[in-house]
Formats: C-alpha cells, structure tokens, sequence
C-alpha cells in the first residue's frame, strides 16, 4: 500500500480521543470569532478506509473502480489510489485528475459509453485501453480514431471511393471516417485489391473493449438502463460487428441502477452476463472481463437495503457463473459506497419561516408541518 503524509493529502490528524464532532465544534468557533456564517464540510478520510477494508473483506473477488463522477476531491481520490483501488472515468477531466496522482492506466476503464472523439484520443494517448460501449456507432468511431488505415494508407481510401456501387461522400471520410463492409466489397473489388485491402487494414488489440448491457433496474432509486446498455437481442450483432472492425471486446459490463434496493437485481445481471460470455465464444471472442457496475448503497438503511446482503448475493452468483476456475477479472464500480458516510455538512441557519393555522378553538397556532428551516 503506498504510504503518505497529511501535506500530501491536505488533511489534519487527529489526536486520541478527538471526535469529528470536535472538529466540527471548533471550525464553528474560528468562524464565529471572524463573523462568517459559511457551510463547510468535514470529510473523515479514515472512514472511506474503513469502507474499503469492508468491501475487500465482504466482496473480496470485486475490485473497487471509484466512480470519479461520485466525488473528485483531492482527499477522497488520493485516498483511494493510496489503497490501491481502481478508477472509473467518464470524462476527460476525470481522466486527467486519476493519471496525473500517478495512476497506472490499467486501473482505470473509460467507462462511458457514448464519448467525444476528443476523449477518446486523450484516452488512447493515456494508455488507457478499457473502454465501455453499447452501440455499433461507437464501434465505428473507435475504429476511425485509431486506424492506421486513414492515417497512413489514404490512396486506398482513393482508389475504393472510385467505385461507384460504393458511395461515400467526402463528408462521411471526414466525420466517421472508412469503415468497410468486406461483404459488398468483396464484389465489388478485384481479388488482389481486395485482399491488399483487407490484410492492411488491421487489427485494433490496443484497445480493450468491454460490452455494456443492460439489466433489469426497475429496483433501483434511479434507472440506467434506458440511457445505456445494449438489450441483450442485439448483443449478436454488435459483437459480430466489432469482430468485423478487428476491434477486441473484452468482457461484459452492466448497471442495476443508482442505489440499488433489491440484491437480487445483481444475480439476475451477473446471468445476463455469464450469456453474453458464452455468445462471444461462439462468435470466436474469449472474453476476461467483468465490470458488475454500481449501485451500492451510500450507508445502510434498516428492512430496505444492507450492503453486506447485497455482497452474500453477489458472491454467490459469481461461484455458480464465474468461478475461480474462469480466471475471469472481475470489477466494479462504486460511488456514494465510499464517500458518502465519511462526509458532514456544517450548516447556518439563518432564518425559520412558521405558518399559523387557526385552530378548532378560535387561537392561532404554529403548523408544526409546515415548519421551514
């Protein structure tokens, strides 16, 4: 585990017996003393270790990927690359934050699945090569911004554009760039130029892709699934077609949804998945990757959800569908999990709004339900 100082982190250690209470007191004192009635927070970075040593102790097959997007503050994300964990980046930032604390690439995946070219290029030029995707536009674009096809073997472009029967207007070469179907070239081109064609084109090993599907979420706070993730019916065809494009899909991914209140939704997701690994390998793809999303609660909350049930369900469907013997990697990625018990807010209040109701005996009275801080 790398080892660090407060200077390193920001933060103040606290002597034996100091609560986060305490602190809290005396920020309130200071604040007092210079007449401002600024909120600020607390954040007890010794609590997001603590949730950590839970999540290895409970889920320990899982490999925390921090979702950055939850919480990108220096004190959490350091922490957290201090224990070792992994990082899940959605944006370029996100990116620049993790790679620059000294983050090896291979612990972050590029996990949106809809990404600007722009990002995508910074990502590659990072080394980052995990990356998410549900539809075969962004296989297409992926395929465009790394192909040493049109950076260096442009006259082919030339040569297939005079084909008639195949139409690609200048336009469709500048925005998404060539991306074949050998199929209809195959009878279109001569043999020999098809062939030169088709073994310069190349394949994209680089860049690790992994399939994001979607699940049942209906047992989520907040769904997914109608923003992203394939249906499991078209999954065929986009990993045909990405084997078509000499691009490498890796493994599977999925989401049941912010704040997850059934633990059940991730059995059903990790059988999703375990059927898209067996597709795959019909298809010719072996895939190594498990990615089972977020989801996990913040903090636990009595008869609704409990995280460690969520983790009893969970190891027990990676035993029956991805056993030690698959030798599968297998990730996840938490987000309010880590922070959200570590951090207080501090509030002023500064004004109270009452309403007066008249009550059955002719007074006036405060409507205690309708009291406003």
């Amino acid at each position: 585990m790398t080892t660090f100082t407060p200077e390193d982190f920001g933060f103040t250690l606290l002597e034996d017996g100091t609560s986060v209470q305490d602190v809290i007191d005396q920020k309130i004192d200071t604040l007092r003393a210079e007449e401002s009635k600024e909120a600020f927070f607390v954040a007890d970075l010794g609590e997001v270790v603590r949730r950590y040593q839970l999540w290895v102790r409970e889920i320990p097959r899982v490999t925390p990927f921090y979702a950055v997007k939850c919480n990108d503050s220096l004190p959490i994300v350091k922490t957290l690359a201090a224990l070792q964990t992994g990082f899940d980046c959605a944006s370029k930032c996100e990116m620049h934050l993790i790679t620059s604390l000294g983050v090896d690439p291979s612990r972050i995946i590029f996990s949106h699945t809809i990404k600007p070219p722009t990002y995508l290029k910074y990502a590659t030029s990072l080394g980052i090569q995990k990356m998410t995707f549900d539809n075969e536009a962004e296989l297409v674009k992926i395929v465009c911004l790394n192909s040493h096809v049109l950076r260096q073997k442009k006259k082919k472009i030339v040569i297939l554009i005079k084909y008639k029967k195949y139409r690609y207007c200048k336009e469709d070469l500048r925005t998404c760039g060539f991306f074949p179907d050998w199929g209809m070239l195959q009878g279109l081109l001569p043999p020999s130029l098809f062939s030169h064609v088709r073994a310069g084109w190349g394949k994209h090993k680089e860049i690790g892709l992994v399939l994001r599907i979607s699940v049942d979420d209906t047992h989520s706070m907040f769904s997914m699934s109608a923003k992203f993730g394939a249906k499991l019916e078209t999954c065929p065809a986009l990993l045909k077609r990405a084997q078509e494009l000499g691009l490498d899909v890796i493994g599977v991914s999925f989401h049941v949804g912010s704040y997850c209140m059934d633990p059940v939704s991730y059995t059903k997701a990790i059988k999703n998945a375990k059927d898209i690994f067996d597709l795959a390998a019909t298809i010719g793809y072996k895939m190594t990757f498990l990615d089972l999303g977020g989801g996990y609660p913040g903090f636990d909350i009595p008869n609704v959800v409990h995280f460690k049930q969520m983790a009893v369900e969970i190891n027990l469907a990676l035993d029956k569908y991805f056993p030690v013997s698959s030798e599968v990697q297998i990730i996840s990625e938490p987000g309010r999990y880590f922070p959200s018990t570590a951090y207080t807010l501090a509030v002023n209040v500064v004004s109270k709004r009452v309403d007066i109701k008249k009550s059955s005996d002719g007074k006036f009275v405060p409507s205690l339900s309708r009291l406003r801080n």
